[in-house]
């Protein structure tokens, strides 16, 4: 069962979730995509660059700046401050390139998920940011491409808490404040980009 949960948790990375969602937005509705710009902004500020963070972590690991518990402390603490500039980036490209509303919405909701995820943590909530990266690709797979992903949707979410609560990587409180940081921020993205208006 560990080596089960372990799967798991791999298969259920952020980035490759994220990955997995443009690829079946880009080939189910490529009206989402009018200019290079709607892909690549995504590609490189929300998938790409948060991975930096892991390159530099393994970069002092080899330099013996840090090992053990320390290594993986600093590998999640260098992966929340890329994601936060990688979104950051994202969400004002979307707004000074005038990308379209739905990829606008995508931005927007990663940049304020980082948002929430910094407000709870402030609050000594610690967020689960794993949780946090599975429920927003979700959200948009069943709202802007076909409800009926929704099925396979919550198997996958179901089976990523499983493992990181098997794997005691977070408490159930974690996961849902994770969880509700991603909801909360894509709720906040549709309000503010309804009817393809931007504020």
């Amino acid at each position: 069962m560990n080596k089960l949960a372990k799967i798991v948790r791999i298969i259920t990375i952020p980035t490759l979730l994220f990955f997995a969602t443009l690829f079946i937005m880009f080939y189910t509705n490529r009206d989402c995509f009018p200019t290079a710009a709607e892909l690549w902004v995504p590609i490189c500020f929300i998938g790409c660059f948060p991975l930096l963070a892991y390159a530099l972590a393994f970069v002092l690991k080899l330099c013996k700046k840090v090992e053990g518990d320390k290594y993986r402390k600093t590998q999640r603490t260098f992966a929340f401050i890329f994601s936060a500039i990688g979104y950051a980036v994202a969400f004002v490209l979307s707004l000074t390139l005038k990308l379209n509303r739905v990829i606008t919405i995508l931005t927007s909701s990663y940049f304020f998920s980082v948002i929430f995820l910094s407000c709870f943590n402030l609050c000594k909530l610690k967020a689960s940011g794993h949780a946090c990266g599975i429920t927003g690709p979700i959200l948009f797979l069943c709202y802007f491409v076909n409800l009926i992903y929704i099925i396979p949707c919550v198997i996958v979410f179901a089976l990523s808490f499983w493992s990181s609560l098997y794997l005691k990587r977070h408490t159930v409180t974690q996961l849902i404040f994770g969880a509700l940081s991603a909801v909360l921020a894509f709720i906040l993205a549709l309000l503010l980009f309804r009817a393809g208006t931007t504020i």
